[in-house]
């Protein structure tokens, strides 16, 4: 096999890799936090995205449907202290109260960071 196609081969691998753990089910029943899972597929694949040019696009499509995880799984919220318990929730008990709405800052989560965020103060 030539270089070009295996380079092909990995990167079509990696893409149906990323579309599968990208699915809403996949995360919420993979990660004991899928917020948190969320926000760290987003930065890998705003790297991603960054890195390989020949496939951005799809790469950004899947980077959306991430996003529109994050901000539904936040939406689904009612109640202001609903937010603030899936924003609080860690595994470690070490984790800063707001490190989830710096998570979402950080990996350009601007659904999660603008929405029901505000009802957090």
């Amino acid at each position: 096999m030539k270089q070009d196609e295996a380079d092909l081969t990995g990167t079509a691998s990696t893409l149906m890799t990323y579309r599968a753990i990208a699915t809403d089910a996949y995360l919420v029943q993979a990660f004991s936090d899928p917020l948190d899972a969320a926000f760290g597929l987003g930065r890998r694949l705003r790297e991603l995205a960054d890195r390989w040019e020949d496939v951005s696009e799809e790469v950004l499509r899947i980077l959306d449907r991430v996003e529109q995880f994050a901000a539904g799984f936040v939406g689904q919220a009612n109640y202001s202290s609903e937010v603030r318990t899936i924003l609080k929730f860690s595994e470690s008990e070490s984790k800063h109260p707001v490190a989830k709405i710096r998570a979402a800052m950080k990996a350009n989560q601007k659904p999660v960071s603008r929405r029901k965020c505000l009802f957090c103060r």
